[in-house]
Order: structure tokens, then C-alpha cells, then sequence
């Protein structure tokens, strides 16, 4: 997948994923968080594609009344996003093949348009774009909360 790396704003890149997001799930709390240092060379429509993809994940998929959280964290060489939301937990394994394509994980509430719809691509094009960026992502689940978790380095 080719990238287009050029100065950004992480901030910025999390308040418009935001707002998609929002527009796609306005029932859904979405919160956002961001320390340390806030500029990158990212591909600014690849990273707002998985952002969107990972927060929209967790709107279909989150429990209702309970906040979906974005968070970016940078250091001098990397930087971080994680998405957690609370729902149901994933087993060992729906976390072995949720990143693959086609694949949909079944929750407790499939009746929303949304997950009829789905094609079970968001988490397998969300890990290319990180792949693209030479980066990583990783899912964890416990019955507090899932978190998908993109690590980045800074520079390309």
C-alpha cells in the first residue's frame, strides 16, 4: 500500500476522526486524549482511515453508555494511537483472526444496520495502513475494556 508520508498534527488527525466517527455513531461517548509530542510524518488520509475504521469498530461494537476513548501518546522516535471501548470480551480466538479480511466477530447486539452491513474489512485495512507505515497494531481484551493499540515510528 503505498503512503504519502508528510507533517501532521496528531491532535488534529484525532478531533476530524472524531468527527467521523461521531457522525457514524451519535448514540457513542467518544473522549479523546493526547500527550507528548504531537507532530509526525504520517500519510494524514491513511491514518484517518484507520482511525475511523478502529473507532467506528468500537461504536458497533462497544456497550451502550460507556465512552469510547482516542488516545495518542509521542515520543522522540514513535507514535501511538489506542482505541479502547468496554463490550463484550473477544476470545482467544476472535483475537487470533479479527485483523484478517471477511472476518466479522459476532457481538451480543446485531441489530444495528451497521454490522449487517459490514464486510469485515476496517481491522484488516486498518493493519495495512499501519503495516505501511512500518508500524504495528494489536488488539487486547479483557472483560474491563478492548483496546486496539497502532505504534508508529515517528519519521519514515
Amino acid at each position: 500500500m503505498p503512503i504519502a508520508r508528510v507533517p501532521v498534527d496528531t491532535s488534529t488527525l484525532c478531533e476530524t476522526a472524531l468527527h467521523d466517527a461521531r457522525a457514524m455513531h451519535p448514540h457513542c461517548q467518544y473522549q479523546v486524549s493526547t500527550k507528548g509530542r504531537r507532530d509526525a510524518e504520517l500519510d494524514p488520509i491513511k491514518m484517518h482511515q484507520l482511525l475511523v475504521n478502529l473507532l467506528g469498530n468500537a461504536g458497533q461494537h462497544g456497550a451502550d453508555g460507556h465512552p469510547i476513548l482516542l488516545e495518542a501518546d509521542g515520543t522522540d522516535s514513535e507514535v501511538g494511537f489506542s482505541v479502547s471501548n468496554k463490550g463484550e470480551r473477544l476470545s482467544q480466538e476472535a483475537l487470533q483472526m479479527i485483523f484478517q479480511p471477511m472476518v466479522r466477530i459476532a457481538s451480543e447486539d446485531q441489530s444495528s444496520a451497521l454490522s449487517k452491513t459490514s464486510l469485515g474489512l476496517g481491522l484488516h485495512i486498518a493493519r495495512e495502513i499501519a503495516s505501511a507505515h512500518s508500524g504495528t497494531i494489536t488488539v487486547t481484551s479483557t472483560d474491563a475494556c478492548t483496546t486496539f493499540a497502532v505504534c508508529l515510528p515517528r519519521h519514515a
